[in-house]
């Protein structure tokens, strides 16, 4: 009974039950029954009908405000787990959490989540509580792996709910309950994603617990779309940054090949001049190719320390881009000895998709290379602000600047660098600008839209 509906019953209800008593009374008792004694009736009925309706209305008030604070207590629990396992993107994490919040919210005995590999079969991703007899059999490996247990399979093919009341007596659970022979409750979902089935998942409740009511069942089944969402963006986050892998890998190629390749042949050629030197007793010339060739030596191995600092670099879902910028920054400054700050204009909020922020760390990474090898630079200052719908990174330092045309047209070591610069930028559909002269502070200027 809804409350518009109950508010019509407290108006018309004293109204028609006044106005036939009334009628009955004047009608069949008005002339039989003495006046006092009429009176004493008429109160005592009255009465009777006010406890009565008293009694009516408040319980059923207070059944609607049960409902709904059970409806409440449902909408909290639903926004508490779904703000746990969309806090991160990292599969496992989001696997664990949600069994953890549902164990305690249902008091169960053990669950599991089975999801689809890239082959469609199911396989045990996460469980708690399971024995270690029952996740042997659970897990056994073989021509045909063990079926999901507890009605997975079904609720996968159906697309919808399984609930199995007598789960002790049930085939289908006793690969988790074995020779169990306590009353059991089991209830199984499945997860999807637009329309899409990522696998299932089992809660069973311990022994003794109440069964899952209807309003549990519509409460997990909402609890699973929302899993079954977060597990589609955790796989889409772990493609991109596998992609990106990839792709960063083959950037390193390229530019190992670029710069650590050509150092090599350099020397190799120094190494053959030397040799000529010595063979004709040229010492002092061959003392020079020496330490030519060891500066050079210097130089490759201050610019590999510094690869091997960017490589170890990386983006995590749970530090994100200004904490691994923050800790790259503390290293560089300490290697390099150019003092290094990271300034982010106030209320700025970094929100870029995992390649993009792969490929701004790695342009970071570059410029401040250019800016240890060539400016003479003792500060340097690494800006994120918001401008105009976009957000700008702008790497700067207080060194002697350069003419960036002259570089591009010649064969200098920085052109390779700020062509990578370029590209990196243009991948992940953003602008790259360079702001120097001669005696003047550089800047590299990016620019990224907000979800770059």
């Amino acid at each position: 009974m809804t409350m518009n509906t109950l508010k019509w019953i407290a108006i018309i209800a004293p109204a028609a039950f006044v106005g036939l008593f009334e009628f009955i009374r004047h009608e069949y008792f008005h002339e039989h029954v003495p006046s006092v004694l009429g009176n004493l009736a008429t109160m005592a009925i009255a009465l009777s009908f006010t406890g009565l309706f008293a009694h009516f209305i408040f319980s059923n008030v207070r059944n609607l405000q049960e409902k709904i604070i059970r409806q409440n207590q449902h909408l909290s629990t639903i926004n508490a787990i779904t703000n746990d396992i969309n806090r991160t993107l990292d599969l496992e994490t989001i696997l664990s959490n949600s069994l953890e919040q549902l164990g305690s919210l249902f008091d169960l005995k053990c669950s599991g989540i089975y999801l689809k590999d890239s082959q469609g079969r199911p396989f045990l991703a996460h469980h708690k509580g399971l024995t270690p007899a029952a996740l042997k059999g659970l897990t056994a490996s073989g021509a045909a792996p063990p079926p999901p247990p507890c009605g997975c399979s079904q609720a996968m093919d159906n697309k919808a709910p399984v609930l199995i009341l007598e789960a002790q007596q049930d085939l289908r659970c006793s690969p988790v309950l074995l020779d169990e022979v306590l009353p059991y409750t089991c209830a199984s979902f499945p997860l999807k994603s637009r329309g899409e089935i990522m696998g299932a998942m089992f809660l069973l409740k311990k022994s003794g617990s109440p069964n899952f009511s209807p309003s549990d069942m519509a409460l997990l089944e909402a609890i699973s779309h929302q899993m079954g969402s977060a597990i589609e963006n955790a796989r889409l986050h772990q493609q991109i940054a596998e992609v990106s892998v990839m792709e960063e890998r083959d950037r390193i190629a390229r530019e190992l090949h670029d710069s650590l390749a050509q150092v090599l042949g350099y020397l190799t050629l120094k190494t053959a001049t030397t040799r000529d030197y010595l063979e004709r007793h040229q010492e002092h010339q061959a003392l020079e190719e020496i330490k030519e060739m060891g500066g050079v030596a210097e130089q490759a191995y201050k610019d590999t320390r510094e690869a091997i600092l960017g490589l170890r670099t990386s983006v995590s879902p749970e530090e994100g881009l200004i904490r691994s910028l923050r800790e790259y920054l503390r290293k560089f400054d300490r290697q390099s000895g150019i003092k290094t700050e990271l300034v982010v204009a106030r209320g700025t909020v970094i929100q870029f998709t995992p390649k993009a922020e792969v490929q701004l760390i790695r342009i970071i990474q570059e410029a401040l290379t250019n800016v240890r090898r060539h400016s003479g630079a003792r500060h340097a200052w690494v800006r994120m602000e918001r401008v105009k719908g976009q957000v700008k990174i702008t790497v700067e330092d207080d060194g002697h600047g350069f003419d960036p045309a002259a570089v591009t047209q010649s064969k200098d070591g920085r052109v390779f660098g700020l062509q990578t610069m370029r590209e990196r930028t243009e991948s992940i559909g953003g602008s790259f600008q360079i702001h120097s002269t001669l005696g003047r502070a550089t800047k590299v200027v990016v620019s990224l839209p907000e979800k770059g």
